[in-house]
């Protein structure tokens, strides 16, 4: 519900509301003290301008008043024509001239002198006509805030009014750098014209420089719902910047419940609330609004300015911080003040946060068992087994915290339980969910034991040893008789190879009284610090002892390794066997390592008078050709997704072609026409259609645009990023900033990249530029954030490219089970989408599974015969399946299209196997002559032999 309008009569010297019935389209500018209400007059009678019948004036000066925008006491604002400049402006003109006017009037002028900001409405021009003051500005169609409702009621979303906040903020916060304080940052006085572009209005109320003639003690300047405490009391001598960030909060405020903070409707109420009175947060009116934007909201509107935001900038910042899904400053501020600085240490161990393995009942530290499952040291192995994370911390709000603290404080408590409630329903189905969830609630109270000692455990399961050595050192100083804490820390630092940093925390623990579970954990682990140390004879020794308690993975894991360090290999063959069968997958790779040679058989001599035998197939084993193939696949051209997700809606090529055959000089019917013809793969037509529009409009936005992707997709970056920068600057509109930054992002320009996506993402946050981003964090190796990125974009805008991006990057990782249901929804929605089905069949490749993958490139193939892509992936998994001339015939004429190193090589096996020798050895020698280090070269010189000594 809107706060109640005030007549002109209320608040002497403070800036009235708009009248209803100002038209939407507004003035680019506020009324200041020209706003119409009770006891204003007709500006049209006083404002010495020429009249003509029915009340319009004929002209002010040169200019041409076209429509009234609203009226006061004190003056007019007009939309009007300027014959010199061949526009509409608005027009500004002072009727009732007093000398308060007049000189808020100066002010105005010379605040807008020193600003020049694209986020501020500038003055074109001033001066006096007929002994009248007035101003000029640019005429901006556009609403201003107060006709924004809130998210609820149709208006802006939470991200767009976020994001407009957040730009005024950086607006202010350059006029602060000039000298120029606003002083009246309202809705009313916030403009956000057709493209989302928020302007600020009116520095009628500015004060410019150290001068303190509008600001005497005991003066109120501003709109009291939305005036800083300190203005609300008249003192002068202490407005500043941060009055401007209250503001600035009661702003974003308003956009998100639909209301100011506080609302009265006496002026001695309504100051009496600003002066005493805690507001309740934003989510308190209107649902769903998120805790965290609350405590920013909170924040600009403490009571004391030292306790706000410095500078518009930082509230820009931690604004910027939600919308990248960051944890805030407001967030994190609160939190540590609920939670305990100094270690406390409870009466029992009670870190409620466990994960809990559901085979065989155990719990609690039998998540060391699940650790051991996985060996060595790499931070992308996989949580196995039924988990269940539990996390129901509830701090306590410090006895210090103000009443103005409470409402924040609990706000954020309340966000960190519902954080860690939610990660101990992720932690079985989706572990990677669930440390993100911990590691945004260890953000929000990073003291909090619970919630840390959580994150370290699921870390330590993860094989992340660094970070839960981290977070366990923590916690162990918070809780330093925690048996349990100590012994998780001892087995991060086993993980790190810290042998004696280890030794001292399982002497700690050691040194506990411990109920039988976990003794039999610590057995465990000085079993594998054993190891570590080079002693597996006494490692062996405790290990047979657990093995006659009771026999699990973990138990035979280690002794694996332990008769492996011995040089027993079949023993160790055999416990590997037993860990393998109780589900360890590195007991498996174990396995491979040690299994024996195969006996190469004899060969028979040479029978008298046969044919020398032909070299019919090469030396290389099944795996090996799987992974040449997965190197052999590089990835997508970038982009196809721009035309099949903004176009691919567009009117049949027939239409398309008929349309620009009658378009004659219309450059749109022949960009459509070439966006028709990109979603075809017909790229030589497509550019030829491009250059025929933009032969006739050379600066035509569209045009320039899909002719960019196109050169993107096709590989000419150069010419790509010459199209796509004229685009950006022509019209700079989210698309073509968001290829831009994808055309930098392939020419290793990752700083110009960053830069055009953060411009895209000013004018549209959507998935496509959590795509962008996604991109380059990829390109930076960054493969967490590129998740979260893609995660971003699918749930934000839920098309294919941005499922298929997410997937890529859980393939990348090795998360098989992820990258094939994202595949499988893309094909769920796109039966012939031919990358998804690329893909799908690469997952099914590192499976094992090459049946289905050759079905998989065989419909690739299908849906687009001219990809050079999936022909090699046909050709190549021909080749797998024992298809040698098949594979041959599919090889050669992907290498006709592209060259790449990896498809000459299996050509060459391709060629050997299917007997074609004479044609193989050329294959190989140039693969091996190019490539002398490659994982493979050593086999393939071996193959390059044999087929030699066949000749």
């Amino acid at each position: 519900m809107a706060p109640p309008r005030r007549s002109s009569g209320d608040f002497p010297a403070v800036e009235r509301d708009l009248a209803a019935g100002i038209p939407a389209s507004v003035a680019a500018m506020s009324l200041d003290d020209t706003r119409s209400g009770s006891g204003g007059q007709s500006a049209s009678g006083s404002a010495g301008l020429s009249a003509q019948p029915g009340g319009k004036p004929r002209r002010f000066g040169r200019f041409e008043p076209i429509e009234k925008l609203g009226a006061g006491a004190f003056g007019a604002v007009w939309r009007a024509r300027d014959p010199d400049r061949s526009e509409e402006v608005a027009l500004k003109v002072l009727t009732n001239v007093t000398q308060q006017a007049a000189k808020r009037f100066e002010v105005e002028v010379e605040a807008n002198r020193k600003l020049t900001h694209p986020n501020i409405v500038p003055v074109l021009e001033h001066g006096k006509i007929k002994g009248r003051p007035y101003l000029v500005m640019p005429f901006v169609s556009g609403s201003a805030l107060t006709q924004r409702p809130n998210p609820s009621e149709g208006g802006l979303s939470l991200q767009e009014a976020v994001a407009v906040v957040r730009d005024v903020a950086l607006a202010v916060h350059y006029a602060h750098g000039v000298g120029v304080l606003h002083r009246d940052i309202k809705p009313d006085n916030v403009l956000v014209d057709a493209a989302g572009k928020p302007w600020i209005l009116d520095f009628g109320m500015a004060q410019a420089g150290p001068s303190r003639e509008l600001t005497n003690t005991g003066d109120m300047v501003g709109t009291p719902e939305y005036m800083a405490p300190e203005q609300a009391r008249g003192e002068g001598h202490r407005v500043d910047e941060r009055c401007d960030v209250y503001a600035l909060g009661a702003t974003l405020y308003f956009l998100l419940a639909g209301r100011a903070p506080l609302v009265e409707a006496s002026i001695h109420a309504q100051l009496a609330k600003v002066l005493f009175e805690v507001p309740d947060p934003p989510s308190a009116h209107q649902a769903g609004i998120p805790l965290e934007l609350d405590a920013i909201c909170l924040k600009c509107l403490e009571k004391s300015p030292e306790r706000r935001y410095a500078s518009g900038q930082e509230l820009a910042q931690d604004l910027e911080r939600w919308l990248m899904g960051e944890v805030t400053v407001a967030e994190s501020q609160v939190l540590t003040a609920l939670t305990p600085s100094t270690p406390q240490e409870p009466k029992e161990p009670n870190w409620r946060a466990r994960i809990l393995f559901a085979a065989g009942g155990v719990c609690g530290l039998a998540l060391l068992s699940a650790f051991l499952l996985f060996g060595g040291k790499s931070a992308e192995r996989e949580v196995e087994g039924s988990a269940a994370l539990r996390a129901t911390p509830s701090p306590s709000p410090s006895a210090a915290a103000t009443p103005a603290d409470r409402p924040a404080h609990a706000a954020i408590a309340q966000r960190v339980a519902e954080l860690a409630r939610q990660a101990g329903e992720q932690a079985e189905r989706d572990p990677e969910a669930a440390l993100q969830l911990l590691d945004r609630a260890v953000g929000l109270a990073p003291n909090d034991a619970e919630v840390r000692g959580a994150r370290g455990a699921l870390r330590l399961v993860r094989g992340d040893f660094a970070g839960a050595a981290a977070d366990l050192r923590l916690v162990g100083e918070l809780r330093a008789k925690d048996a349990q804490l100590h012994l998780l820390h001892g087995r991060a630092l086993l993980g790190l190879g810290e042998a004696a940093q280890a030794r001292a925390e399982l002497e700690v623990v050691e040194e506990s009284e411990l109920e039988s579970g976990t003794r039999r954990q610590l057995a465990l682990a000085w079993s594998e610090l054993e190891l570590l140390e080079g002693q597996p004879a006494q490692a062996l020794r405790r290990l047979n002892e657990l093995l006659e308690q009771g026999a699990d993975a973990a138990v035979y894991l280690l002794l694996g390794r332990a008769r492996e360090a011995q040089g027993e290999h079949e023993s160790a063959r055999e416990a590997y066997t037993e860990a393998a069968a109780l589900g360890a997958p590195s007991a498996r790779a174990a396995l491979e390592r040690l299994l024996p040679e195969p006996e190469p058989s004899p060969s028979p001599g040479p029978v008298p008078g046969a044919s020398p035998p032909e070299p019919a197939f090469s030396p290389l084993g099944e795996s090996e050709l799987s992974g040449l193939i997965q190197l052999g696949a590089p990835p997508l051209p970038v982009y196809r997704a721009p035309f099949r997700e903004r176009w691919g809606a567009r009117n049949a090529l027939v239409e398309a072609k008929k349309r620009a055959q009658q378009a004659g000089v219309d450059p749109g019917a022949w960009t459509e026409l070439g966006h028709a013809l990109a979603l075809r793969s017909r790229y030589a037509e497509a550019l030829a259609a491009y250059d025929a529009a933009l032969d006739r409009s050379p600066s035509h936005g569209e045009a320039l645009c899909g002719r960019g992707a196109l050169r993107l997709s096709q590989g000419e970056t150069r010419a790509a990023l010459q199209d796509l920068a004229a685009a950006a600057r022509r019209s700079p509109e989210a698309e073509a900033c968001r290829l831009l930054g994808l055309a930098h992002l392939r020419a290793g320009t990752a700083e110009e990249a960053r830069s055009s996506v953060l411009r895209a993402c000013q004018r549209m946050r959507e998935g496509a530029l959590w795509q962008v981003l996604g991109r380059i964090h990829e390109a930076a190796g960054r493969w967490g954030p590129a998740r979260e990125a893609y995660a971003a974009a699918c749930a934000s805008r839920g098309g294919v490219s941005a499922l298929l991006d997410r997937g890529r990057a859980w393939l990348h990782v090795g998360r098989l089970d992820r990258a094939s249901a994202d595949f499988e929804e893309v094909l769920a929605r796109d039966a012939g989408s031919v990358a998804a089905l690329r893909w799908r069949c690469l997952v099914r490749l590192r499976q094992g599974e090459a049946r289905p993958a050759l079905d998989d490139a065989e419909l690739a193939l299908g849906a687009d015969p001219n990809q050079a892509r999936s022909r090699f992936l046909r050709g190549a998994l021909r080749l797998l399946v024992g298809d040698a001339a098949g594979a041959a015939e599919d090889l050669g004429a992907a290498l006709g299209q592209e060259s790449h190193l990896e498809w000459r090589a299996l050509w060459g096996v391709a060629l050997a196997r299917s007997g074609a020798s004479e044609e193989a050895r050329p294959q190989l020698r140039a693969f091996l002559e190019a490539a002398p280090d490659h994982p493979i070269s050593p086999r393939l010189r071996e193959l390059e032999a044999f087929l030699a000594a066949g000749k």
